[in-house]
């Protein structure tokens, strides 16, 4: 009976020996190593889907960035030059969120949101020369710089210094654009392209005075 007992125990540790090595075999933990790892299943472990974790995609041009009435795209304008800008009226009407400015001329509308906010040009204390007629638009809210300025000074001299002057302005730091200007950005580029206008206009009418009277020595 004794030697029966040795022999069944010695049976038994050898099927768990084998149990044993069968569990930890290599190919064994490597399944339940990778059944663990992040890489394998993260949406399972971490609760995510793999569109939320990795690759997003990139989201559209949203419709809020272009103007409701023009389509055009808008610039955002930070808030503290509407509040500067706008009547008591309308600033009562400011609401919370991002704005922009509509830089189209046939429209009306000068800043709006997303929410369906817009305000208009005769909700502000100033002209808005974009939404003007070319001839004596302001380009300049700060030293006062304007087309009509511009063309005094051209005829009267032969050339503006109106872009010199606003970058001594600019470079003894008297500028105030970010409440002053309705884009709430700096006006060195419009007094720039205003310039390049008024001498294109100036010149295109003595090219055709020029015309004109060399049409009329003809006749006589």
């Amino acid at each position: 009976m004794n030697a029966e007992r040795a022999a069944r125990a010695q049976c038994r540790r050898r099927h768990q020996r084998q149990f044993f090595y069968k569990s930890a075999s290599p190919r064994r933990c490597r399944v339940q190593r990778t059944d663990l790892t992040l890489e394998c299943a993260p949406g399972a472990i971490l609760g995510l889907s793999m569109s939320s974790c990795c690759c997003p995609e990139k989201p559209a041009e949203s419709s809020a960035a272009r103007c409701p009435q023009s389509g055009s795209i808008g610039k955002a304008v930070d808030r503290q030059t509407i509040k500067a800008l706008l009547i008591e009226l309308a600033l009562r009407r400011l609401a919370a969120g991002e704005y922009r400015f509509c830089p189209d001329a046939d429209c009306d509308v000068v800043y709006f949101d997303g929410n369906g906010s817009l305000f208009a040009t005769q909700d502000l204390r100033v002209p808005v020369w974009q939404k003007l007629a070319f001839g004596t638009r302001p380009v300049c809210y700060c030293f006062g710089e304007s087309e009509a300025s511009i063309r005094a000074e051209i005829e009267a001299s032969g050339q503006s210094d109106a872009v010199e002057r606003i970058r001594g302005h600019i470079a003894a730091g008297r500028c105030a654009c970010e409440v002053r200007n309705p884009r709430g950005a700096c006006c060195l580029g419009d007094v720039t392209a205003a310039v390049n206008r008024v001498e294109s206009a100036l010149a295109n009418r003595t090219a055709t005075r020029a015309g004109a009277n060399l049409g009329t020595a003809d006749v006589h």
